[in-house]
């Protein structure tokens, strides 16, 4: 069985571990501690767009505390990219070359879909 990382505590958003089909809530589901009961008991709400359709007491072993948030151990590296110079920065790469201005493009290709032939 896995021990418990942290001590769960008051408004912790939990998960339970098991089926509980005498109170028709299923493994997983998802509940909020809103009372502590005894060391290790918890009474959990369970609700869904604001209402309550159960609210038990349950044993630490039976809950699962849920994260939102991840530290790691070693952070990722950075996603600054440093531009230097004249040009565009796509995806950390220096891109020269044809700019479109306006509606026009500087170079020989034609910008007019009228012109365009799509036929294959």
């Amino acid at each position: 069985m896995l021990k418990a990382i942290a001590k769960l505590q008051l408004l912790d958003i939990v998960a339970i571990k098991e089926d509980l089909p005498e109170h028709d809530l299923l493994a997983g589901q998802v509940g909020t501690i809103v009372e502590v009961l005894a060391p290790e008991v918890y009474e959990v709400d369970f609700s869904d767009d604001g209402q309550t359709y159960a609210m038990l007491p349950l044993h630490s072993s039976q809950l699962l505390k849920l994260k939102y948030s991840y530290t790691p151990k070693n952070p990722p590296m950075s996603n600054t990219i440093h531009q230097y110079g004249q040009g565009d920065n796509v995806g950390g790469d220096k891109v020269g070359g044809d700019k479109v201005a306006g509606d026009k493009v500087d170079n020989p290709q034609t910008n007019n879909l009228e012109d365009a032939n799509f036929s294959g």
